[in-house]
């Protein structure tokens, strides 16, 4: 009678124990089967909607050929940029992102620079009686915060695609930068009574086509922009003339630019909430 009972009670831990394990199984294995669905779900609709409002954070190399307006237009001529953003496209195809450009010329407009360490003939000796070579360029640089706003619905069906609206403000700065001989009077401080250093804020609008492909692989944009600078000189006095270096200025940059992006997708957790 006791085997009987033993045999009858280990019958019955046995079912159980083995009910647990199976049940348990079958949890785990439709976790997984869950996940699996979901992740299928996710990629079924990235194929499906490859052209649906999409987060992504953009990197992004640009140049531009520019024109200067306002004061600069009296210092400078034409110029050309390089630089790079960074910003994060959200799904509502607003973009928010810091951004910068190095921009530099070879005309420089300032008439009789060194007059006051120049011969009658405009040359500038130096200390073996040798005529000096020097030359002359523009440089600067601009930066700030940038916010954008992607228009789809007129120029293309690719929700990511379309006319890009942009401001940017911040700080810029530029200056004649002289280059040549080793000549006394242009060494140290001298130097930086004659480089006309500029610098203040400055806000920049920018229209363009914004291009982000299907396949991820050809992203760009371009388009025109428009800056104006609030700037004033920056060095207490200009040695050509005598006078303070700090007047305030205007000055304005028109641009053709052209930029090549990288996009990183940031993928939606919840696939459900997508409407189709």
């Amino acid at each position: 009678m006791k085997k009987i009972f033993f045999t009858l009670l280990f019958l019955v831990f046995a079912s159980q124990f083995l009910m647990a394990q199976y049940g348990g199984n079958q949890n785990r294995g439709g976790a997984e089967m869950n996940h699996k669905h979901e992740s299928h779900k996710m990629q079924s609709y990235e194929k499906t909607y490859p052209d649906s409002p999409r987060k992504a954070v953009c990197f992004s190399l640009q140049g531009s050929l520019q024109t200067p307006a306002g004061n600069l237009y009296n210092r400078f001529g034409n110029s050309k940029a390089v630089g790079m953003a960074i910003y994060y496209k959200a799904k509502n195809n607003f973009c928010y992102g810091i951004m910068g450009d190095y921009f530099f010329g070879n005309k420089v407009k300032e008439a009789n620079l060194f007059k006051n360490i120049s011969t009658v003939d405009g040359y500038i000796i130096m200390e073996d009686g040798e005529y000096a070579e020097i030359k002359l360029y523009e440089r600067g640089y601009y930066f700030g915060p940038t916010i954008g706003y992607i228009y789809h619905k007129l120029l293309s069906s690719n929700k990511n695609t379309g006319l890009s609206f942009w401001l940017t403000s911040g700080y810029m700065e530029h200056k004649i930068t002289i280059l040549g001989d080793n000549v006394l009077q242009l060494q140290g401080d001298y130097k930086k009574g004659y480089d006309r250093l500029s610098g203040g804020f400055f806000i920049q609008e920018g229209v363009f086509y914004n291009h982000m492909s299907l396949n991820r692989l050809v992203n760009y944009r371009i388009g025109l922009e428009m800056l104006e600078g609030f700037t004033q000189g920056l060095r207490a006095v200009n040695f050509d003339t005598g006078e303070s270096g700090k007047q305030k200025r205007f000055d304005c940059l028109l641009a053709l630019k052209v930029g090549w992006f990288l996009p990183v997708f940031i993928k939606d957790n919840k696939p459900q909430d997508y409407t189709y």
